[in-house]
């Protein structure tokens, strides 16, 4: 085991601790909110929006674990303070896995995204999904990295 390196739990502790689940709730939050937006002027689809919710918790973690994989390999997250996920902290991944569970969520992602625009005879949401997907992956994926960009 490498220096720093923990006894790996369950597959669903490391996957759960590699999301970074506190930082959910920001998704969480919006995609509420926006449904509320909605009250006053159309009758809210309750599936529709659950998997609304479902798609922007996906979104985020599928972001969060790909930011991750690749502060580990920039060396961003080499210092102290840094807001690398518990799991790769500890070792419990390589930012090769991170990569794998960040596909694995971006794929969940497309897939949900594409079931909520067809429930919702909206075609035009796959724009905005595409959007979010290159949007996840660019931020700090090459080549584009947008987090590092002024």
């Amino acid at each position: 085991m490498a220096a720093g390196a923990t006894a790996r739990p369950s597959a669903v502790t490391v996957v759960w601790e590699s999301v970074r689940p506190r930082s959910l709730t920001v998704a969480a939050v919006s995609s509420v909110v926006g449904t509320a937006a909605l009250v006053p002027g159309r009758v809210v689809q309750p599936l529709i929006a659950a998997g609304c919710l479902v798609l922007a918790l996906l979104l985020q973690a599928a972001t969060n674990v790909l930011n991750d994989a690749e502060d580990a390999l920039t060396g961003a997250d080499d210092h102290g303070a840094s807001g690398a996920s518990l799991a790769m902290r500890r070792q419990w991944i390589t930012p090769a896995q991170a990569r794998l569970i960040a596909a694995a969520l971006f794929g969940a992602a497309a897939v949900l995204g594409l079931t909520i625009a067809l429930a919702a005879h909206r075609p035009g949401l796959l724009l905005l999904g595409l959007v979010a997907l290159v949007a996840g992956w660019a931020y700090t994926a090459p080549p584009l990295r947008l987090a590092y960009r002024p």
